[in-house]
């Protein structure tokens, strides 16, 4: 050793390390790189270097756990992009690794990017079933998101995967809890396409009942078909057809059911709707005309639309001359020609289902709506609509009940738990509750007198006639509902 080098100033162990990063001694990065981090461990740089190294000398659980440090202290800084982007790199080492999943989830979630922590959930488990591993942890995941962080474009695609790897029931109460989450952002393309895959799954009378009230909505949209398949499969429940009936002269769309209504297969669903929808625009001759021919197809039919049409207008239906109708019935051939098509119709509801899912992820501003459902109370007025299409009452109730205090859901939540009670057989606590909400001070006319409109109809199913007319009077003092007005009317007659 020379004199210089006698006094030559001994490296430090950054330009050592700066060395080893020039020559590719990975032992070296490893050794001095844990040394450095150690005294400095807010340095990105030497991190990277670091990891690399012990990735290059096989050693990637302590490489995951150097970032996982180091990320959980950038989070609690709250520089979530510096986390974002070394978690980013770990799952480069190991895609599956649950802990780097969760930090990097929730690094999302703290910068108010749902959607990203779900799509990083999502595809992971996609690859995860690709690759034949296990999901159990990563479906943990998935559902802790879904619980913190409300959407249903979340549930709508989480149910997907769970229709494509058989988990039917759990997908069809995924399906049914978007429709009703999509219905209150009142994105009804959203509610039917969720919908109509929760029907595939099962379909009940209270699903085809939502989907109507969707369709309904859907003005000016393609949905014929959707209408068409739905009126089928209850062309022989006159209840149902009623409630369509009364569901499209709400929404203003009674002419689009008269289009789908006039090429039904079902003669007897097809004048039952013909003469419903014609009473309702007043066009009282051709409704009658209906009638007569709905009386030489059945009977039961005939006599449900008269006593609808009779508590809702004052007619008088004259006696009917079957030989001047049965010309105008059509032929069987007819029948079974319309059938045919029908039957087709399927294939063109799976079209366009298809086709409203083009563009699902990004036509809508997913994170600024997760906010907005967990603000707004949004949230539990879909849990407790889903609970209650799902016949789970006791959990509708209670989803229900949190939003009585949120002027925007609360006449909807009354009607839920009142509908909840109602169908456990619980009357008498439905009336209680009824009355008890009519003792707030904060209480509207208007919204009082929706109250008292429930109390009617719960005398009213008790049989109580005397009592509802009573309630549905005093109602009507501030609401002068054409409804209420004909309900009044009936219970008045039939005393």
């Amino acid at each position: 050793m020379g004199l210089f080098d006698f006094f030559k100033k001994p490296k430090s162990e950054e330009e050592q390390f700066q060395e080893a990063v020039a020559s590719k001694d990975y032992f070296k990065i490893a050794e001095i790189g844990k040394k450095i981090i150690k005294r400095n461990p807010n340095s990105l740089s030497i991190l990277n270097f670091y990891v690399d190294a012990l990735v290059r000398l096989g050693k990637k659980k302590e490489a995951l756990q150097s970032i996982i440090e180091f990320a959980e202290k950038k989070i609690r800084e709250e520089y979530y992009d510096i986390a974002i982007a070394v978690l980013k790199k770990a799952l480069r080492i190991d895609p599956f690794n649950v802990k780097v999943l969760r930090l990097l989830a929730h690094a999302y979630e703290k910068k108010g990017l749902y959607y990203e922590a779900f799509k990083l959930l999502i595809n992971t488990y996609k690859t995860m079933m690709d690759a034949s591993s296990d999901t159990t942890r990563i479906v943990e995941l998935i559902q802790e998101l879904l619980e913190k962080r409300f959407h249903p474009f979340f549930y709508e695609k989480y149910a997907d995967l769970l229709a494509g790897n058989g988990s039917l029931e759990e997908a069809f109460k995924n399906y049914v809890l978007a429709g009703n989450m999509y219905v209150n952002l009142k994105d009804y393309k959203g509610a039917l396409r969720s919908l109509f895959k929760a029907r595939n799954i099962r379909r009940t009378e209270n699903m085809d009942r939502q989907l109507v009230e969707v369709v309904s909505h859907l003005k000016g949209e393609d949905v014929s078909s959707i209408l068409l398949k739905i009126l089928e499969t209850n062309a022989s429940n006159p209840e149902f057809l009623k409630f369509v009936i009364e569901t499209f002269r709400s929404s203003g769309s009674l002419e689009s059911l008269r289009k789908v209504a006039s090429v039904i297969s079902s003669p007897k669903a097809k004048y039952y709707l013909l003469s419903g929808i014609s009473f309702e625009e007043g066009e009282i001759e051709d409704a009658k005309e209906y009638l007569q021919r709905l009386k030489l197809v059945d009977d039961g039919f005939y006599n449900s639309m008269l006593s609808f049409a009779s508590s809702r207008y004052d007619i008088n239906i004259s006696s009917i001359d079957s030989r001047q109708v049965e010309k105008e019935l059509p032929e069987v051939k007819d029948i079974l020609e319309a059938f045919d098509e029908a039957l087709n119709v399927n294939d063109l509801i799976s079209d366009y289902v298809d086709d409203i899912s083009l563009g699902v992820e990004t036509f809508r501003d997913v994170d600024r709506e997760v906010e907005q459902i967990e603000k707004d109370g949004t949230k539990y007025i879909s849990l407790a609509e889903a609970m209650l299409g799902l016949e789970k009452y006791q959990e509708a109730i209670e989803n229900a009940k949190k939003v009585l205090k949120n002027s925007k859901h609360f006449l909807k939540a009354v009607s839920i738990i009142v509908q909840s009670l109602k169908s456990l057989g619980r009357y008498n606590e439905a009336l209680e509750f009824l009355t008890d909400i009519l003792q707030r001070e904060d209480l509207t006319s208007d919204k009082a007198a929706k109250i008292k409109a429930l109390m009617g109809e719960i005398y009213e199913a008790l049989g109580e006639k005397d009592r509802a007319l009573l309630w549905y009077k005093e109602a009507n003092k501030d609401l002068h509902e054409e409804e209420l007005s004909r309900k009044i009317a009936l219970l008045s007659t039939n005393r």
